[in-house]
């Protein structure tokens, strides 16, 4: 024994007479037996009741309670009948698995009909129940009471991606169904997925007959890199060196994709118009009250209003205004995945106009708005009590939305479409004296008598991020999007084929406003006098415009951009 208190190099506490080797056989069989008794192939379902939270908030935690009641009562003898076996409730969630996916999938679907049914019994303004479901399909471990492994996590992902009323499945549970003709079933995109390296292919099982199916998304264009800088005349300061013919990032940015346009849903949207046999008129949603529109289609024949301290949610809804009709709001708006539309095309209809009060969020998501041709300023400014100096009462403002005295993160407004919107100023959107979150937005065909085609801003200081604007015009200035005494930020931006007819600023107008522009393409962009892309009438100039390139604007004297010695004047 040496003075360590070891042996033959060996502590004498240590592992005399134990043998390494007999026990890795050991474990390896004990993994064995672990494997073939409790690994198997599984399809997970995860569903996740979508908007609880926000009724215990609004409702109750005892009408939130009873929804969910009624949501396991519907779903649990689904279950049973598919040999779907439960492994837990979470809440307003479910995370149950499958030995077959075609069980798991005709559970998911006949779920989601089963809701359809019971939302459409509701009587108007009834809380709905809205559910997403996502599903994956691979090896997992199988307890009495629990599962465990990855495919419990991807399944978790494809449930979280999918919007409300979707089943999204992974391609591994598209390829292990039995009989894929059981289900209207197709690949819509492929994405990230949160802590999982890679991009997954993403199917979408359509349930409802009457939804009419997606085109697969375009995948993004690939990081540009390393262009060699202009020979043309670029502009000092902090903006990056421009490229005709092509465009310029910061290393590693991505360039801006440019949108798929709803086209494709106005075949749709004429249907939904024809089948909409709810009329709603006088509807005042008063302080303290919730109005639900939901999941069918609604002629709205005059303004709806909500009064400071109500709420009215859109979601999953066409509404259909005539002429003279739309939606002001002083207390909170919510709308998801809806679409907002006129009666008659040609008439149009008045827009949302949103002057919230309250202190709660309006967030609006995955919306399109068509042929809104503004609010006159009088009619607004009558409902909000507040009349602004500005605006003259006969013009018509924000043609699809009218936001005003926003604070930040008050109102957002994300991945929303706006389709042959117009009005005097701010075609599509007019931002006023608010720090409204515009992102992922594409305005196509919007159209302002004076200034702003797709977004007009007055005294604001908005966060633009990520939109696309596509063939607006105006009439004198900011065919894409006009500022007049206002800083927003304009972030990885696209105006493409932006124009005005008359005088300045084909993409961008800055009227005594200092903006900040990042990581933005101006593309063929024109204006009759100046400034195809950028025009800055010089009572201030662009706060920040950094990696940003203007290619085939004109007029082409200095690339696109211009700035006035002084004011415009008009």
């Amino acid at each position: 024994m040496n003075q360590d208190g070891q042996k033959n190099g060996t502590p004498e506490t240590g592992t005399r007479g134990v043998d390494l080797e007999k026990l890795l056989e050991e474990r390896a069989r004990l993994e064995e037996i672990i494997h073939q008794k409790f690994t198997r192939l599984i399809t997970v379902m995860f569903t996740d009741f979508k908007g609880s939270t926000a009724i215990a908030e609004t409702e109750g935690d005892m009408a939130s309670r009873l929804l969910i009641k009624k949501h396991h009562d519907m779903l649990f003898p689904i279950l049973q009948e598919n040999r779907g076996v439960l492994v837990k409730t979470m809440g307003d969630g479910t995370l149950s698995w499958f030995e077959k996916a075609q069980d798991a999938v005709r559970t998911a679907v006949r779920f989601q009909q089963s809701l359809n049914e019971f939302n459409r019994g509701q009587r108007p303004g009834k809380i709905p129940i809205i559910v997403r479901v996502g599903l994956n399909t691979g090896m997992g471990i199988v307890e009495q009471s629990d599962i465990f492994g990855d495919v419990v996590n991807v399944a978790s992902r494809f449930e979280s991606i999918a919007g409300p009323g979707e089943i999204y499945i992974s391609e591994s549970t598209q390829t292990a169904l039995d009989s894929k003709d059981e289900f209207r079933c197709r690949f819509i995109k492929d994405t990230e997925l949160k802590g999982k390296a890679g991009r997954h292919k993403v199917f979408k099982v359509y349930w409802n007959p009457e939804e009419p199916e997606e085109e697969p998304q375009a995948a993004a264009p690939p990081t540009v890199q390393g262009l060699p800088p202009s020979a043309r005349p670029g502009i000092s300061g902090a903006m990056g060196p421009m490229q005709r013919g092509g465009f310029m990032t910061r290393p590693g940015a991505t360039a801006p994709a440019k949108k798929l346009l709803d086209t494709s849903g106005m075949k749709e949207e004429r249907e939904a118009r024809e089948r909409a046999v709810r009329e709603v008129k006088s509807l005042v949603v008063r302080k303290g009250d919730t109005q639900r529109l939901f999941g069918e289609g609604y002629k709205v024949l005059d303004d709806i209003l909500v009064e400071e301290g109500g709420l009215l949610s859109v979601e999953n809804a066409q509404l259909f205004f005539s002429e003279n009709a739309g939606i002001v709001s002083l207390g909170t708006f919510r709308a998801k995945n809806s679409v907002f539309s006129a009666l008659d095309a040609a008439k149009g209809w008045r827009n949302i106009s949103i002057d919230p009060r309250d202190g709660r969020a309006s967030p609006l998501e995955r919306c399109t708005f068509r042929y809104g041709k503004g609010r006159q300023w009088g009619n607004f400014a009558a409902a909000s009590g507040s009349p602004h100096p500005r605006f003259i009462d006969a013009y018509n403002y924000g043609g699809g939305l009218l936001i005003r005295g926003a604070k930040e993160k008050a109102v957002s407004v994300t991945d929303c479409v706006f389709h042959r919107c117009s009005a005097h100023e701010g075609g599509g959107i007019l931002l006023l004296s608010s720090g409204t979150a515009v992102g992922g937005c594409t305005f196509e065909n919007c159209a302002a008598g004076v200034s702003g085609g797709g977004i007009f801003c007055v005294d604001d200081s908005s966060t633009v991020k990520g939109c696309s604007f596509l063939a607006c015009t105006a009439e004198k200035g900011g065919g894409g999007m006009g500022c007049h005494n206002s800083n927003p930020v304009i972030d990885g931006c696209t105006f493409e084929r932006c124009s005005t007819r008359h005088l300045y600023g084909g993409g961008l107008l800055c009227l005594e406003s200092a903006p900040t522009v990042t990581s933005t393409r101006f593309l063929r962009c024109s204006a009759s006098k100046e400034g195809g892309g950028i025009y800055s009438d010089g009572g201030k100039a662009p706060k920040v415009l950094q990696s940003t390139t203007l290619t085939d604007c004109l007029p082409t004297a200095t690339g696109g951009f211009s700035m006035a010695p002084g004011k415009s004047g008009w």
